[in-house]
Order: structure tokens, then C-alpha cells, then sequence
């Protein structure tokens, strides 16, 4: 099953939805009630996805880059090391 694809979670995402949602409902004071209450709702929603901002995203991805190199770099030290110990032996 193909997911569906969702805004980034950023307030204007939010306001969007809710604008589109509450331009369907005629009378004026009805749709700033349902406004108000999709607002809220969709925020909720969003709060309980544990979804991560693009910015957030892109930092976890630049540190996990960084630790990536790291381990390769530790790796060919550690293997430097067992070749120099062995030829030692």
C-alpha cells in the first residue's frame, strides 16, 4: 500500500488544511467555529505523528554522514593497526 503524502509539519501546512477545510461551510460564524476546531484538530493529529521538520530531518542526516566517515576512518586505522601488529608477530 502506497503511503500517503503529507505537508512538511509547519504551521502554514496546518493553516492551509484548515482554510481549504473551512471554506466549505456557507455561513461566516460557522466557519470560523470549524476553523478554530479543525485548527486544533489537525495540530493535535500532527503533534501526535512524531513527524520532524525537513530542517530537523536534514540535520539528523548530517550527523549521521559525519558518524558514517568516522567509522570508515576508524576502521582503516583499526586494520593499519592489525597489519602492524601482525608483521610485529
Amino acid at each position: 500500500m502506497a503511503g500517503i503524502p503529507f505537508p512538511p509539519f509547519n504551521k502554514e501546512a496546518v493553516q492551509q488544511i484548515v482554510e481549504s477545510a473551512s471554506k466549505l461551510i456557507p455561513s461566516e460564524q460557522s466557519r470560523e467555529e470549524l476553523h478554530q476546531q479543525l485548527q486544533l484538530l489537525v495540530a493535535g493529529a500532527l503533534s501526535k505523528m512524531d513527524l520532524l521538520t525537513r530542517d530537523e530531518f536534514d540535520a539528523q542526516t548530517a550527523v549521521l554522514h559525519r558518524m558514517q566517515q568516522r567509522i570508515e576512518q576508524l576502521e582503516s586505522q583499526l586494520a593499519a593497526l592489525s597489519e602492524k601488529l601482525d608483521k610485529q608477530s
